[in-house]
């Protein structure tokens, strides 16, 4: 993976507030586009801003790791594939900020570079927190 998300203690603060989660939340990580994985108790919740959904991943997170080992899946929670496009054409970005979707693929956004833009990741979450929806995961 050629991009690394980092945070300040304050960042994840200013996160776990702004996504209005409990105060014992813990951020595990957050992916070049913005998805973040956060454990609650036992519990490891994807908050997917590329999809649009809140899963439940705990079981896979158990069987394969955080990033994943398994392939698909780093691909699908990491977006390996993009990464390593964007990182061919030498984007760069900031601490504070991450790749995100100009128009969501969820809303029939298309999945290449005319498409992907940097935003503060802070903006982003605010931005696209309510249209996340849950969704109960199916291992695939």
């Amino acid at each position: 993976m050629h991009y690394r998300i980092t945070l300040s203690p304050e960042q994840a603060l200013t996160i776990i507030q702004t996504l209005k989660l409990a105060e014992d939340s813990q951020i595990l990580d957050i992916t070049a586009f913005g998805d973040i994985f956060v454990k609650t108790n036992q519990t490891v919740t994807l908050y997917s801003f590329t999809d649009g959904t809140v899963s439940d991943v705990s079981d896979l997170i158990e069987e394969f790791g955080l990033p994943p080992v398994h392939l698909d899946l780093g691909d699908q929670w990491y977006q390996v594939s993009a990464q390593a496009m964007l990182h061919e054409k030498q984007y760069v970005l900031s601490p504070d900020e991450c790749f995100c979707f100009k128009q969501a693929l969820y809303e029939e956004g298309v999945y290449g570079p005319e498409n992907i833009t940097v935003i503060k990741i802070l903006d982003y979450y605010t931005e696209r927190l309510q249209q996340l929806t849950r969704t109960t995961h199916q291992h695939e």
